[in-house]
């Protein structure tokens, strides 16, 4: 497959990474980046990066991400703030029958969770980009958000 052949673009940033990065800029999508600090390891034997850490920085907040092939599989995201924090599992892939739930917890660390619907993504992707065919606003922000991500990926070495 692609993901081990670097002739191919086999790269874990651009694959697995790649997502981490996309869910900052919808999080976070109107505010500048500075990417403190990355670290990518190199696999010697498919030479492709088969891991990586980036430290990005938006305003005060700080965002650190981890990715990598051929480790235990985390599908999560964790959000401190000020006064609380806000996490929740398989944010990215999901079985069908999955129920969300975001877990939140107050600056004393007492917790609360939240249960939340369950679309298809698949189906929201495709409605999505069939919505953006008759607007051109929405062509517009894609094509912004895909440059966008696109950009903060350059910075991270690989």
């Amino acid at each position: 497959g692609f993901r081990l052949n670097p002739d191919l673009g086999g790269s874990c940033l651009y694959d697995v990474g790649s997502y981490l990065f996309s869910a900052l800029i919808d999080l976070f999508p109107n505010l500048e980046h500075e990417v403190i600090f990355s670290k990518i390891e190199n696999d010697p034997i498919n030479k492709i990066d088969e891991s990586g850490i980036s430290l990005i920085k938006f305003n005060k907040t700080n965002c650190f991400l981890e990715w990598a092939y051929n480790r235990s599989y985390q599908n999560n995201i964790e959000i401190w703030f000020e006064d609380g924090s806000l996490f929740t599992n398989k944010i990215f892939s999901k079985p069908d029958d999955y129920r969300p739930k975001l877990i939140t917890k107050d600056k004393f660390g007492r917790s609360s969770i939240v249960e939340i619907d369950n679309p298809n993504h698949f189906d929201l992707m495709l409605e999505y980009f069939f919505n953006s065919m008759e607007d051109s606003a929405l062509i517009d922000n894609e094509r912004n958000r895909i440059h966008r991500l696109s950009s903060i990926l350059d910075e991270v070495p690989v």
